[in-house]
């Protein structure tokens, strides 16, 4: 009974898993369209050399952490706990790392005016690192019917607040405050939804 239990639970995982990567495949295309006409060449520019840094700052951090908690054989309240702690470490180590680091990522990329957006775009690297266990907790579960609906988050953020702030000619600006508002409401949908507190 408990294997025709499992094999339901895991068709029906697989059908959000592919719904959830569906979605922003949908979206993006349209709010990239849309972005390409009120941003100009340079704003792309900028946030690319943001996007890239932390792109391969948060590959290296998440290495090993997610794993753990999927494949772990402890109690899940004990790897969640180990594992949030370390998460916590290691953001608060890479941010301030990152933003000692931004003049000089700066000067690399010619780009004086990407360090402040790298300063405070990386305060995602903070906002992930709470989020990175609620979400591994989530997939170990194999509950992708949650994580789907948390994951239509990020879309919605760029469609409410990315893309009028572009309209209305914030530049470059308008995806940073949009990319950092998602990333906090992802984090705490992720929280909310979650029962373990440390």
């Amino acid at each position: 009974m408990a294997t025709i239990d499992y094999k339901q639970q895991s068709l029906i995982s697989v059908k959000w898993c592919y719904a959830g990567s569906l979605v922003p495949k949908i979206i993006s295309p349209i709010i990239f369209f849309l972005l390409a006409r009120w941003l100009s060449p340079k704003d792309f520019g900028l946030i690319a050399v943001a996007y890239l840094v932390i792109s391969l700052i948060e590959m290296s951090r998440e290495a090993g952490t997610s794993r753990a908690i999927i494949q772990s054989d402890l109690d899940e309240k004990t790897i969640f706990s180990i594992s949030f702690v370390v998460n916590c470490i290691l953001g608060i180590v890479s941010f301030t790392i990152l933003y000692a680091a931004a003049p000089l990522i700066a000067k690399f990329f010619q780009s004086s005016e990407s360090s402040a957006i790298l300063r405070i775009l990386g305060i995602q690297i903070l906002l992930s690192s709470l989020s990175l266990s609620y979400q591994s907790i989530i997939k170990k579960r194999i509950d992708f019917k949650k994580l789907f609906f948390i994951n239509t988050i990020p879309s919605a953020t760029q469609i409410f607040i990315t893309l009028p702030l572009a309209y209305f000619g914030f530049g470059v600006w308008s995806i940073v405050y949009g990319h950092l508002t998602a990333s906090l409401f992802y984090c705490t949908a992720l929280g909310a939804t979650n029962s373990y507190r440390l």
